[in-house]
């Protein structure tokens, strides 16, 4: 059986994972510091290799694990992942509201429990 890696090779795995986010390469490097040229000959496959820290500041970006982009390798649990990615991408308050309604239904302490140590 074949690589992933080899029939989708990880340039492939960054455009896709790009166009999902709704971003161009330049919206990409000025969001990450990773320069746009660097994407673009990623992307083709001009460039085979790039650096961790470029690595990690495009996954984070595009809410990609660096496994699923090195190596194809999938979340076991993808609905933990898209929570993850949407509390992210929340504004801070929608974000707090949503925290607080999973505390409530879940019985987690409140933040301000937390922080004092109580439930």
């Amino acid at each position: 059986m074949a690589n992933l890696s080899t029939l989708f090779p990880p340039g492939t795995r960054l455009a896709e994972a790009r166009t999902r986010a709704g971003l161009t390469q330049v919206q990409l490097a000025a969001a990450t510091g990773v320069k746009q040229s660097s994407i673009s000959s990623f992307e083709n496959g001009k460039r085979p290799r790039m650096d961790a820290w470029a690595i990690n500041s495009l996954c984070k970006q595009l809410n990609i694990t660096v496994e699923y982009l090195l190596d194809g390798a999938r979340s076991d649990n993808a609905d933990e992942a898209e929570a993850v990615s949407l509390l992210r991408h929340a504004d801070p308050a929608l974000r707090d509201a949503a925290m607080a309604a999973l505390r409530g239904m879940l019985g987690g302490p409140s933040r301000k429990q937390a922080r004092n140590g109580s439930k």
